[in-house]
C-alpha cells in the first residue's frame, strides 16, 4: 500500500470488506505493507466518490468516511482510516516495509505482536502475493512471500490477502487462481476461498473454528455489492 493510494475506487470495496469481517465479531489485525508514495496520485480513480447516487449505497459508512476524508479534507493517507472511520477497531501495523529484504522476519514478528491475539490478519500489498518469478532487488517490497503467510497461518491465525489483478493479464481468473494453487500448497490447507472486483481479488485463508463466521461475514458483503459486483469467480 500506498498513501497516495488511500481512497481509490479499489480501497472502496476492501475497506468495506474488513468492515463486514469486524461485524462477524472477530478481532482483525492490518499490514498496510506501507512503501513510500512513488508518484503523484491519480484522479481519475477518485472520480467514484463524485457520484454518490451510484455508488454510496453499496456500503454507506465507507462511502461516507471516504468521501469526507478524501474530496472534503483533501487526506490521502492511510492514518485516516486508522484513527475514525468504520474500521478503527482493527489493530492496525504501519511500519513501512524494510529496505533490505533481510529484514522482513524480523518485520514480520513485530506485525504478529502487534496483531496480539487476533483472529484473523490482512495483508495489503502493493500488488500481492509472490509471482513464480523471484522478485530482484526493491521489487520483494511490493509482495507478501509465501513462507510470511505460511508462518502467520501456523501461528493459528485467519488470513485474508488483497490482490492486485493486472490490467495487462488477459485472464485474470487464470491469475488469481495461479496464486490460490500457490497458497493451497505453501500452507497446507484447501481452506482457501478467492473472491474480486474487476480489478482485484482477495484470497481468504480459514482457521477451522473460523470457517462458518468468515464465510457468512463474506457472504453478507458479497451481497451488499452484488450491483458492482463482488463475487467469488469460478477457477
Amino acid at each position: 500500500m500506498q498513501n497516495r493510494w488511500f481512497g481509490d475506487r479499489n480501497d472502496y470495496p476492501k475497506y468495506s470488506l474488513i468492515r463486514h469481517l469486524l461485524l462477524s465479531g472477530l478481532q482483525v489485525g492490518f499490514n498496510w505493507m506501507l512503501n513510500p508514495d512513488d508518484g503523484k496520485p491519480n484522479l481519475n480513480f477518485i472520480q467514484y466518490l463524485k457520484n454518490r447516487e451510484a455508488y454510496s449505497s453499496l456500503d454507506q459508512e465507507v462511502f461516507d468516511h471516504l468521501e469526507r476524508m478524501v474530496l472534503q479534507r483533501g487526506i490521502r493517507n492511510v492514518s485516516a482510516m486508522e484513527t475514525s472511520g468504520p474500521i478503527t477497531a482493527c489493530r492496525f501495523f504501519s511500519e513501512h516495509i524494510p529496505e533490505d529484504r533481510s529484514g522482513r522476519p524480523q518485520y514480520i514478528e513485530r506485525f504478529l505482536i502487534k496483531a496480539g491475539n487476533a483472529d484473523l490478519l490482512f495483508f495489503d500489498p502493493d500488488t500481492g502475493i509472490e509471482t513464480r518469478t523471484p522478485p530482484r532487488g526493491a521489487e520483494h517490497k511490493k509482495y507478501v512471500f509465501l513462507n510470511e503467510l505460511r508462518s502467520t497461518f501456523d501461528r493459528g491465525y485467519s488470513i485474508l490477502v488483497y490482490q492486485h489483478l493486472s490490467r495487462m493479464v488477459e485472464d485474470r481468473a487464470f491469475y488469481l487462481r495461479e496464486h490460490l494453487e500457490d497458497v493451497v500448497t505453501a500452507l497446507h490447507t484447501d481452506r482457501v476461498y478467492p473472491f474480486r472486483t474487476e480489478e482485484v481479488g482477495f484470497l481468504l485463508v480459514t482457521q477451522p473454528e473460523y470457517d462458518g463466521r468468515l464465510q457468512s461475514a463474506l457472504n453478507n458483503a458479497m451481497d451488499a455489492w452484488r450491483e458492482l459486483p463482488l463475487w467469488r469467480p469460478k477457477l
